[in-house]
């Protein structure tokens, strides 16, 4: 029988992966295609401003401003 701790961490973790998503998924297409490709998908920077046809340094900005956003919203990062 599992650990009811281990248990309930789980299922926060699931649900706050849950809320994670949906959030991406409230941003703009090209911030959810970025975001997909470089954390679902694992490919470079590099890699994905190739493949949407846009700088590196577009890519990298919108993965920081979303990430800052999703640790702001999810307590990982206070003000």
């Amino acid at each position: 029988m599992p650990d009811s701790f281990v248990l309930e961490d789980e299922l926060c973790t699931k649900e706050t992966l849950e809320e994670i998503g949906k959030f991406v998924l409230s941003k703009p297409p090209d911030t959810q295609k970025i975001f997909t490709l470089f954390y679902l998908h694992d490919l470079t920077i590099s890699d994905i401003a190739d493949l949407l046809c846009t700088s590196e340094s577009f890519v990298k900005n919108r993965l920081y401003r979303t990430l800052r956003e999703i640790k702001k919203e999810y307590g990982g990062e206070k003000e």
